[in-house]
């Protein structure tokens, strides 16, 4: 009896305590928004000068994201846009891909079909302004965002053509934009079967799109060896990524499972189909900027032995966010679970927990080992480690320069894109880099590097010394002899430069059989590849295949 009294009170004493700590959140949760509650509303009423009661919401709902992760946002009603792109791959706009090259905002790509390329815009294009708010260096990465919006909407831009003095101006009505997740595919080396997929992000329609491509492919009857490149892909939808996997990863298998503090994030993805593409041999190319979605394939991929990983070890990005729609047209995207790979690794970093207080810190997986499918190690060190790293050499000063300013993309949308005479079946490689050259001096490329910086910098301060006048004068001399030769500085780096330039030209043409031969011809990492897909026994010794 007694015995049975001590049970009753140790069962009474759980409960209890159980409630009182879930009282205690209650009562915390409530506290705290009353709150904050109070406190907005003084601000809103008695500060000295007025405040937008909408303004000053957002940036307290965001002051309180930012002590979570870098991956949770919050979207007001006038950001609809940006959910609509991550949820269904949708979104209003006049279909212009633009960006800031040199400090300007660039049009780098014209969608057929869309209300831009209907009213002539143009590749090359420098925007000045939108809807009347002229670009500068500060707004600059606001306003490649101001032109979506809501289908049937107006848009102005105020547009400055290369080669015309006149300023043009267009009203475009926007509308239903579908982006496109594959930007590139064809066979990469059809001696050996290689296709090559560049795939951009994982929206809504990946599978679709994956799935006419390969069936382009299938459909020639030499389809041998795919190579996946999810270089600089930041990710997307998880259901994607997994509907992507389903290509190639056998009917049943484990693909990932996700966990976090609710019962719901607590889930477990198997691969539902036949794949299309499972005895088809695979390389998967990664980068420091593939993140997100792109490491769910390329982690599973390795862990299930399912293909050879090459490149440069990825972002390390594993949490999951859910979309959460919130009153008035807003909505909260909220990181709610961490993914796993089959292997039980998490590749998320935890360098952004380093400065906030408000999270209890997980232990990272950096140095536990896992095993993959034929008992291959690999670890969770935050991001995916490639089972083939290619090391990159460092750019040149002048290419970093080049590509900063945009010099490769605007001297092929003003001097080749124009020029009806060229022919890019026959590229004539010395005529083509005097000509670049040619073009930098026209538009005077300015370029200083370091080491100018850096002597004239010891220069000033000898002078502001006053003494050591026999040095000072040392310098200057040497300073004089080191006058830049842009020809020569160009020259010295040929083989680079022309490779970005048949690039560019490849790219801004839309020409497939060129953008191949230049991946061939000069991207390492697709040279690794191919030389792994192509050679049997070496892909089955990586993969530790018997």
């Amino acid at each position: 009896m007694r015995r049975t009294y001590i049970y009753l009170i140790l069962i009474f004493s759980f409960v209890t305590g159980f409630i009182l700590i879930q009282n205690d959140e209650y009562f915390e949760i409530m506290r705290s928004i009353e709150l904050f509650g109070s406190t907005y509303k003084e601000i809103v009423s008695n500060y000295v000068d007025d405040v937008s009661p909408k303004n000053l919401m957002k940036r307290g709902i965001n002051g309180m994201l930012e002590g979570l992760d870098p991956f949770s946002n919050f979207f007001d009603e006038t950001e609809k846009g940006e959910i609509d792109l991550l949820t269904t791959g949708k979104y209003g706009g006049i279909g212009i891909l633009i960006d800031s090259k040199g400090g300007e905002l660039v049009v780098m790509e014209v969608m057929p079909g869309y209300a831009a390329q209907r009213q002539g815009i143009k590749v090359g294009d420098i925007i000045l302004s939108i809807d009347d708010e002229e670009v500068t260096p500060q707004n600059i990465n606001k306003l490649t965002f101001k032109v979506r919006g809501q289908p049937g909407s107006e848009v102005k831009l105020k547009i400055k053509r290369p080669g015309e003095n006149k300023i043009l101006e267009f009203h475009l009505i926007r509308e239903e934009i579908k982006v496109q997740n594959v930007s590139l595919a064809n066979f990469v080396d059809e001696g050996n079967g290689i296709y090559y997929i560049k795939l951009d992000r994982f929206s809504k329609r990946v599978s679709e799109e994956f799935f006419e491509k390969i069936k382009e492919a299938k459909s020639s009857g030499n389809l041998k060896g795919v190579i996946l490149d999810l270089r600089s892909n930041p990710g997307g939808l998880l259901q994607a990524a997994i509907e992507l996997l389903e290509f190639f990863v056998p009917k049943g298998e484990l693909i990932l499972f996700t966990k976090g503090r609710s019962e719901e994030s607590k889930q477990e993805f198997y691969s539902r189909t036949t794949p299309q593409l499972g005895d088809v041999p695979l390389a998967v190319l990664i980068d420091e900027n593939s993140a997100s979605a792109s490491e769910i394939v390329a982690g599973t991929i390795q862990d299930l032995d399912r293909g050879v990983i090459v490149g440069a070890k990825s972002f390390g990005k594993g949490l999951v966010q859910t979309v959460i729609p919130l009153p008035y047209g807003a909505s909260l995207k909220l990181t709610t679970a961490r993914y796993y790979t089959p292997s039980g690794r998490c590749i998320q970093k935890l360098d952004y927990l380093n400065q906030i207080d408000d999270v209890i810190k997980t232990k990272s997986d950096s140095t536990k080992v896992f095993f993959t499918k034929n008992k291959r190690k690999v670890y969770g060190d935050g991001g995916v480690t490639p089972d083939t790293i290619v090391k990159h050499n460092g750019k040149p000063e002048v290419l970093t320069e080049l590509l900063n300013k945009g010099m490769f993309f605007k001297f092929v949308s003003e001097e080749i894109l124009p020029d009806k005479n060229f022919d890019v079946n026959e590229i004539d490689r010395n005529q083509l880099i005097m000509r670049f050259i040619q073009y930098l001096e026209k538009v005077k490329f300015n370029y200083e590097p370091s080491y100018k910086k850096g002597l004239k910098e010891l220069i000033k301060q000898i002078e502001n010394n006053g003494n050591q006048k026999k040095l000072l004068n040392a310098l200057k001399e040497l300073n004089d002899q080191t006058d830049l030769n842009l020809k020569s500085e160009v020259l010295s780096h040929e083989e680079a430069v022309y490779s970005y330039l048949v690039g560019e030209i490849a790219n801004q043409l839309k020409n497939s059989d060129l953008q191949m031969k230049a991946l061939k011809q000069f991207d390492e990492d697709v040279k690794v590849a191919i030389s792994l897909l192509s050679n049997k026994n070496l892909y089955n010794k990586i993969l530790s295949i018997k």
